[in-house]
């Protein structure tokens, strides 16, 4: 880097002047930079010449480079170590095997890494070497499972998302390096999979009757997502005059507890809106160099989110917890659902889920504060989906469809309307809230924060799961008689 660092020099000032008017972190500041690099290099990488070695040695340098600039000069030899092991793995092992191999390579290299920054920045939120390596892990594990479903001899145990993201050919280490450093994907993600990588290279995946083998205009659809981006930046701002960490305050507690639940909403609210202003700048390399097409639609408009990684009007709005969990880091629920619950599931349901969720975990760290989350949302989940067999029959009305013969259900206005209404708001708060230790991460200060609340989110989830899964009788809606 020091070679560089007279064309960097100008950039430098540029992140100190950002720093001084933001208030953000220098770290954070340069990430941001960094993910908005990835536009004019996706710009650059739409109108190469269709040499897919020289696109995956660019990727590399590109990577290498932002990556050496933001989180430190030799942070890449991470992802190198563990890609390196990993290709091995699935070139030197039966597919079956190799894929089961990484996953415990690549999730025992993110473990340990965990661990080591606990080590040296516990509680803290630096921004390290440890990020990058969280989405290669999504990454490593994914193209081991997709090599071994396209080496697979029987085809039809694959569910369709595993055939269609199959690899048959194991590529070279250029190529596999580059789907490594991929650059609008190295530092935060989004993830790829490796078959939609191989053909974006090639330009496969615009062989269709409107692209003509031509990656579309990327212009305005990348100005769009730039926009849509930064119309979060102003929360995130604001949010930092607004630390979480202010509920744990004295102040903080001496409030009503009516007003303490309302404010622990908005402060954790808030902190949450970094991670939408992340995914959202993220993607913009991607539909920057043309990878986030998704095909066209009947009315020949492009859809541009084939990496999409939040809703965030879905999340906020959404009336239980499963549409959340759809629509929040969308890329890694897909791993988790793809590469760990599917792989799990002949050993039955309970084992699937049990593995899923210890996945989930070890991949975020070792914080107290995750574990409580998940344990909670657990329940949560549970209850949910106790009050909806109980409760939603009593807002709508089963009947036939007398073209597909099939039982449809009719919302009983305006009730089912309010019953929507009241779901939304307890979703939204008691999520909300019990996502506080999941930004406190530590024990004492997730206890903390429940305490002040005097435990009225615990209090809702665990209440709600007992009466209605032990007392109240489930029920259904009732189908209308059958008429001759």
């Amino acid at each position: 880097m020091d070679a560089l660092a007279p064309l960097l020099a100008p950039i430098d000032d540029l992140v100190a002047s950002s720093v001084a008017a933001s208030g953000l972190a220098e770290d954070q500041v340069k990430y941001i930079y960094c993910l908005l690099f990835a536009v004019p290099f996706g710009w650059l990488f739409r109108v190469l010449p269709n040499l897919p070695a020289l696109k995956h040695a660019l990727s590399i340098i590109i990577s290498i480079v932002l990556c050496s600039w933001t989180l430190g000069q030799y942070s890449w030899v991470h992802a190198v170590v563990s890609s390196l092991v990993t290709w091995l793995l699935v070139r030197l092992l039966p597919p079956r095997h190799a894929a089961t191999a990484v996953m415990c390579w690549a999730m025992g290299y993110m473990s340990v890494s965990h661990i080591y920054r606990m080590y040296i920045d516990y509680m803290g939120w630096h921004l390290d070497f440890t990020t990058p390596q969280m989405i290669l892990t999504i990454k490593l594990t994914s193209f081991a499972f997709a090599y071994a479903d396209g080496n697979i001899a029987r085809k039809k145990d694959l569910y369709p998302e595993q055939s269609r993201n199959e690899v048959k050919q194991l590529p070279n280490l250029l190529e596999f390096f580059g789907f490594v450093f991929f650059f609008p994907s190295f530092m935060a993600g989004p993830t790829i999979e490796f078959a939609a990588y191989r053909d974006y290279i090639s330009l496969d995946m615009f062989k269709t009757k409107e692209c003509n083998g031509q990656i579309p205009s990327t212009i305005f659809p990348t100005f769009f997502a730039i926009g849509r981006a930064f119309l979060m930046l102003p929360l995130c701002i604001y949010a930092l005059q607004m630390p979480l960490n202010t509920v744990l305050t004295p102040e903080f507690a001496a409030h009503p507890l009516y007003l303490r639940l309302l404010l622990g909403y908005v402060y954790v609210n808030l902190a949450r809106q970094r991670y939408y202003f992340g995914w959202y700048l993220a993607e913009c390399g991607f539909v920057a160099c043309g990878a986030d097409y998704n095909g066209h639609n009947a009315d020949g408009s492009i859809n541009w989110d084939r990496v999409r990684n939040c809703y965030p009007l879905s999340i906020e709005l959404a009336s239980n917890t499963k549409m959340i969990t759809d629509n929040w880091n969308v890329c890694t629920s897909t791993w988790l659902r793809m590469y760990v619950y599917m792989r799990l599931a002949p050993f039955g349901r309970s084992v699937a889920t049990i593995g899923t969720y210890t996945v989930s975990a070890f991949w975020h760290g070792f914080y107290p504060g995750y574990y409580i989350f998940f344990v909670i949302c657990a329940f949560q989940t549970l209850a949910a989906q106790a009050v909806r067999s109980r409760i939603r029959p009593l807002f709508v009305t089963l009947k036939e469809n007398p073209t597909t013969k099939k039982m449809v259900e009719i919302p009983k206005q305006p009730f089912k309307f309010f019953y929507d209404v009241c779901t939304v708001i307890a979703t939204a708060s008691i999520t909300t809230l019990n996502g506080g230790s999941f930004l406190l991460l530590g024990w004492s200060e997730a206890i903390a924060f429940f305490s002040v609340l005097r435990w009225t989110n615990i209090i809702a989830v665990m209440g709600t799961y007992v009466v209605f899964t032990y007392i109240i009788p489930a029920r259904r809606s009732k189908p209308p008689p059958k008429t001759e």
